[in-house]
């Protein structure tokens, strides 16, 4: 339907424009024909009163947020949330990592020896630094580490990486380091 224009005369109250009723028959048309193209049913979209799922209309085409206008925060209840078939959520205050079938469906399924393997060639706490290196050496802020026979004791750096209360342990192939 085409946009309806409001007759409004040659000059005031000269009783040439549309009367009152016709005007506001073209207003709800032109409403009527703006919520349609829209797809509001009707209805105004407000995000800050959202009763139902946000779900886009294309898959995989739309962003939330961009390089330049990042959102600050995410808070998600108990639920997770999906990369690819990668899944991360909370079980008992413990971040799980698990890659999986289906992902989100009801058929999805933890694909075996995957749940809580986390990959990352670099560890950061404060000004500190453990960086794995391709020949699979371990540097501490630019320094190779050796780690001077701790086997699995306590990990202890100026600064605080690991202390008396926070034990880590760093495993390169296989040997504790």
């Amino acid at each position: 339907m085409a946009k309806q224009i409001i007759n409004v005369g040659a000059t005031t109250n000269d009783r040439t424009g549309d009367s009152i009723r016709v005007a506001f028959q073209k207003v709800n048309t032109n409403f009527t024909e703006l919520y349609t193209a829209l797809g509001l049913d009707g209805t105004v979209f407000d995000p800050s009163n959202i009763d139902q799922h946000l779900i886009p209309k294309t898959d995989n085409t739309y962003d939330l947020g961009s390089p330049s206008k990042q959102w600050r925060d995410i808070f998600v209840s108990d639920g997770s949330i999906y990369i690819g078939d990668i899944k991360l959520s909370n079980e008992s205050g413990t971040l799980l990592v698990q890659q999986v079938t289906d992902a989100g469906l009801i058929t999805e399924q933890p694909v075996p020896d995957t749940t809580g393997v986390v990959t990352t060639d670099r560890l950061v706490h404060g000004n500190n630094s453990f960086v794995l290196l391709n020949d699979g050496t371990l540097e501490l802020n630019g320094e190779p580490f050796t780690g001077g026979g701790l086997g699995e004791q306590v990990l202890e750096i100026d600064g605080g990486f690991a202390s008396t209360d926070y034990t880590a342990e760093i495993t390169v192939d296989g040997g504790g380091a």
